[in-house]
Parts: C-alpha cells; structure tokens; sequence
C-alpha cells in the first residue's frame, strides 16, 4: 500500500503517460503512478490509495465510459478526468453526464498539463 496519495494515470502510450507524471510531480508536487492499461489501473486501485484517476478515453481494452463505471464500482465517487485525444463534443458530454470531473484534450494548448493539475486539485477537494 503505498503511503501516500496517488495520481494515477491510465494511458495506452507509455511515453505520455510518463510524461504527464513527470510533469505533475515536478512542476505541482503530486504523487502519481502509471497503468497502460485499464486491467492495470484496476489493479492500482485495489493495491494504493487513489485521490484521483487521470485517463485516456480511448484504449484497446475497452472505452473511456467503461473504466470510469469500473473505477465507481471500486471506488464511488472517486475524482475521474479524461485527458485525450479524442475531441467528439458529445463524447465529452456524456464522459460528463456519467460522472468524469473534467474532459481535456491532450492537444489544446501548452497549458493542458498546468490545467490538469489544477482541475485535479479541484477534483481532491
């Protein structure tokens, strides 16, 4: 169990999943861990205390939708942001009717990483 808490990150690409914890650790001091996978961001939620759960929306495994019902069956009302690529605005309306705190998108702008750090702090409180 880890001893304080975690950030995870769920993302199918490694590199920016590890870009996005190196970035939230260093430049706004938060824990975070990695899965590139759901089946492993699962795993995570099970074995650490989670504060928040950062994830792409679509993965190989199964979508966005999907992983935020499995994580609020684990953990209800556990903070939930989608960081991704895909831009559709009615997915993001329904990642947010169903529960998401927040929908960015990985290409909006330099300042995405510093808005997800904030809209995960929002997220914790």
């Amino acid at each position: 169990m880890a001893s304080a808490r975690q950030v995870l990150i769920v993302d199918n690409s490694e590199f920016f999943a590890n870009m996005v914890a190196d970035k939230l650790m260093t430049y706004h001091e938060m824990n975070t861990t990695t899965a590139m996978d759901t089946e492993q961001g699962l795993t995570v939620l099970n074995d650490q205390d989670v504060a928040c759960v950062i994830s792409n929306y679509e993965m190989p495994e199964m979508t966005g939708l999907e992983f935020l019902d499995y994580v609020h069956d684990i953990e209800p009302g556990l903070p939930f942001i989608f960081l991704t690529g895909n831009d559709d605005d009615s997915v993001k309306k329904e990642a947010l009717a169903a529960g998401a705190d927040a929908f960015l998108n990985k290409q909006d702008s330099t300042d995405t990483l510093d808005n997800l750090a904030e809209q995960v702090k929002i997220a914790v409180k």
